[in-house]
This record gives structure tokens, sequence and C-alpha cells, in this order.
């Protein structure tokens, strides 16, 4: 079940990501590993994978919500740092 609530929380989080990209303004593709925000991604990932299954389904998923929803900060804290505002 780990497994399936990482893959799902990473599809979602991808779709996301592909839906707000589109190449109006002559976008152009970053190489994966030199995207900041893909960087703290493989992060919170790496902490997901780490956490050991307790076997209690509410506290697993609070856990992994935490650890999901840090990396959402920390995603925005970067954005807040280095974004100009073009939206």
């Amino acid at each position: 079940m780990e497994n399936s609530l990482q893959r799902a929380t990473s599809v979602l989080f991808l779709a996301g990501v592909m839906l707000g990209c589109d190449n109006k303004e002559g976008l152009q593709p970053q190489a994966h590993y030199a995207n900041v925000y893909q960087q703290i991604n493989h992060r919170m990932m790496t902490e997901m994978d780490k956490m050991k299954d307790t076997n209690d389904p509410d506290n697993d998923f609070s856990m992994m919500m935490r650890m999901h929803h840090q990396g959402a900060i920390d995603m925005s804290n970067e954005e807040l740092k280095s974004g100009d505002n073009r939206l």
C-alpha cells in the first residue's frame, strides 16, 4: 500500500505540473535534474520511501501527507525566492 500511495501522489503532482505548462511563451524544457522543483520532489520522495510502515493506516497516511505537504511548502518557498510573478 505504501508504494501505491507514493505512486499516486507522484502521478498527481506530475499531472499538475504538466497541466500548468505550455509553450506559448517559448518555454524550453530543462534537463530533469537541472530543475530545482524536481530536486525538491526527489528529496520529498526519498523521505517518503524511508518511512517505516506501522500497519496503522491513519498514522501512515498522516505521516506521508506531512512529508508531501512539506515538499509543497519547500517548492512554494523556492518560488517565492526565485519566481518573477509573470503569471
